[in-house]
């Protein structure tokens, strides 16, 4: 998506601070097979195994990251992030993404279910609005 370009830099900044820091690198890309809900609802995109459900380079994953997969809007739907967060004793997530109205949105409220406190100041392009930049969404929990 040509207008999610200028949310590569910032985002990128954001993964090699948080790599400093030993914080867990998390991908949840979209990954489809046919008849998936989201393909009735927005077509064919982000199918697994094609480019379009892979990271883009310019943010590729390092090696001691994880990838999952996701067939809805949120990253916690069955995709085994909860699992592993926890595991690692993670009560706080960072989410950025391409669709701050959308997957964001939904992986917040997720989280704030799951009690992982959740910051949604994610640098994006708002498809509503076309609105670009830094877009603060409201923070689900306090932070411990």
């Amino acid at each position: 998506n040509p207008s999610s370009q200028e949310t590569v830099a910032p985002i990128a900044r954001l993964v090699a601070a948080a790599r400093e820091r030993g914080w867990p690198v998390c991908y949840v890309n979209d990954a489809h097979l046919p008849g998936d809900r989201e393909e009735q609802l927005w077509g064919r995109h982000a199918m697994a195994g094609t480019a379009g459900a892979q990271v883009v380079p310019e943010l590729a994953p390092g090696p001691d990251d994880v990838q999952f997969a996701k067939r809805w809007y949120s990253g916690f739907h069955e995709t085994g992030l909860d699992m592993y967060l926890r595991q690692r004793g993670v009560d706080t997530v960072i989410l950025t993404g391409q669709h701050a109205h959308i997957c964001v949105q939904h992986t917040a409220g997720d989280a704030f279910i799951d009690e992982l406190g959740a910051t949604t100041e994610v640098y994006s392009v708002d498809a509503a609005t076309g609105k670009k930049g830094w877009h603060f969404m409201g923070a689900c929990t306090d932070f411990k």
